[in-house]
């Protein structure tokens, strides 16, 4: 998923590939405000990995994680989309991994 500019990150739903990092922030289309985004888990998805993809600076390399301490609050919904196995009535497993520093 490319994010060319800062206005990339207001947008209010986004579709990430499998395996694709991409960028949640706080879940609002403003920063602190603004309307809930949605994020669009693709066919195949079997778990949720948490992260940050630190760096020294607006695009630079990665490599500065450990000047980080805290760890995550979280919350989600999961919505099935209409005609999915999940809609169906089979049950689908999201596993949210949590890494404190």
């Amino acid at each position: 998923m490319s994010y060319p500019n800062l206005a990339s990150y207001q947008q209010a739903s986004y579709s990430p590939g499998l395996r694709q990092v991409f960028f949640i922030g706080d879940g609002k289309t403003g920063t602190g405000s603004g309307t809930t985004q949605a994020f669009s888990v693709p066919d195949g998805a079997g778990f949720l990995v948490l992260g940050i993809a630190d760096a020294f600076g607006f695009n630079a390399s990665a490599g500065y994680y450990d000047d980080n301490v805290g760890g995550y609050e979280t919350s989600y919904t999961i919505i099935p989309a209409p005609g999915s196995l999940a809609a169906a009535g089979l049950v689908g497993v999201l596993a949210a991994r949590r890494r404190r520093a």
